[in-house]
């Protein structure tokens, strides 16, 4: 999302025109015409499977689902191929979306439409969706040459419009970080707080404090998370010379107390799988 403050913009670029991207689409289209070649899956393969998974653990496969600037439709035709039911995908490139279509597998349950997000409400787009989708656009309009900051508002309330109530907005993006701004970290060893305060760049909006999850349930420890998050720490509990049973079994107990109902736990671990993390946290929604 987007994490700057007021009116900053990054530096414009030739990649936030239209007549960019329809050079590169029409080139495209021509390999894949020519080759079979679909063209580049932008941010990698990978950010489809993240996206995917969030999808998988959030979403109703009759979702309605909108993507923004589709481009060749590669994330679309994955989400069909893993029966996503209400798929649509617009692109302001006419050449990117005929791409889209002749790129798709043989019965791709996916729709897509020639529009532009900073245009009429029409079309796909005077449609309201659960999820919607962005891997890149909202960069692109952010790198425009041409009033980027009135182009950056445009789209927010264009999203604002297409999201149902409570619909959810997953974006990708190379340009703007994501501010979190409610953050505790927690270490029974004085230094390593100690440590985490000094390293903190200027401005950082994160608290540390010294505590125990074995110990008292007090100072951060008696609060309650969205959110907690352990990257070692069971771990390291598991590996207790003393009675490290009972002290898993303890930890559990202090990780119910600080998340709130509907909380989410998000471990990483080198020492369990996720089908023993989810038995043993169960009924927890672990992320392992």
């Amino acid at each position: 999302m987007d994490g700057n403050d007021g009116d900053e913009c990054v530096t414009p670029s030739a990649l936030g025109t239209k007549k960019h991207w329809e050079a590169a689409y029409a080139q495209e289209l021509q390999n894949f015409t020519e080759h079979g070649d679909v063209g580049e899956v932008w941010f990698g393969e990978d950010s489809e499977r993240r996206l995917l998974a969030w999808l998988k653990r959030n979403c109703d496969k009759r979702a309605s689902i909108l993507e923004l600037g589709c481009g060749n439709g590669h994330l679309l035709h994955l989400l069909a191929a893993e029966g996503y039911e209400n798929l649509t995908g617009v692109d302001y490139v006419p050449e990117a979306v005929t791409l889209a279509k002749k790129a798709a597998p043989e019965g791709t349950a996916a729709l897509f439409e020639v529009g532009d997000i900073l245009g009429p409400s029409e079309g796909c787009l005077a449609g309201h969706y659960d999820i919607v989708l962005d891997k890149g656009t909202y960069d692109a309009i952010s790198l425009s040459p041409e009033d980027p900051v009135a182009k950056r508002e445009g789209y927010k309330q264009a999203l604002l419009r297409l999201l149902k109530p409570k619909g959810h907005f997953l974006i990708t993006s190379c340009n703007w970080t994501q501010q979190y701004e409610n953050l505790t970290g927690v270490d029974y060893v004085p230094e390593a707080v100690t440590l985490a305060k000094k390293a903190a760049p200027e401005g950082t909006a994160a608290l540390f404090e010294v505590g125990d999850i074995l110990g008292p349930s007090e100072g951060c420890l008696a609060g309650h998370y969205d959110i907690v998050l352990d990257k070692g720490t069971y771990d390291a509990i598991s590996l207790s010379p003393e009675d490290p049973v009972a002290k898993r079994e303890q930890y559990k107990q202090a990780l119910l107390r600080l998340l709130k109902p509907k909380g989410h736990f998000l471990i990483t671990s080198c020492n369990w799988t996720q089908q023993e993390l989810e038995q043993f946290f169960a009924p927890l929604q672990t992320v392992a």
